[in-house]
């Protein structure tokens, strides 16, 4: 449901909620509790882990994988997201793409 509701939430502003809502089968009223609700923690500790493997990706001259990235959040510097860590790559698991594709997916490469 998450992801519905944040295609409603960004194509918002290029037509009305009220459609959006319609040919998705979901209530507007589920849409605007869901989108007036402040984020859980899990989804805080997700983005800030995916803004930091975007950040190593990119300081690497965006040549680092999966392997790499993921010993670089495991030393010292980077262990505040570390829990968070194995939850993101464990929910990238079971993709139809390999383990590059999932690591450029997850820095935003193409």
């Amino acid at each position: 449901m998450k992801k519905v509701f944040r295609f409603i939430h960004t194509e918002r502003v290029n037509y009305p909620v009220a459609l959006l809502a319609r040919v998705l089968k979901v209530n507007r009223s589920a849409y605007y509790a869901w989108a007036g609700r402040p984020m859980s923690a899990h989804e805080v500790e997700d983005r800030d882990l995916t803004r930091l493997i975007k950040e190593i990706h990119a300081a690497n001259r965006r040549v680092y994988g999966t392997p790499r990235i993921h010993a670089e959040l495991r030393i010292g510097i980077r262990t505040l997201l570390l829990g968070a860590s194995s939850r993101y790559w464990a929910s990238l698991r079971g993709s139809e793409h390999g383990c590059a594709e999932v690591a450029r997916q997850a820095a935003g490469v193409r």
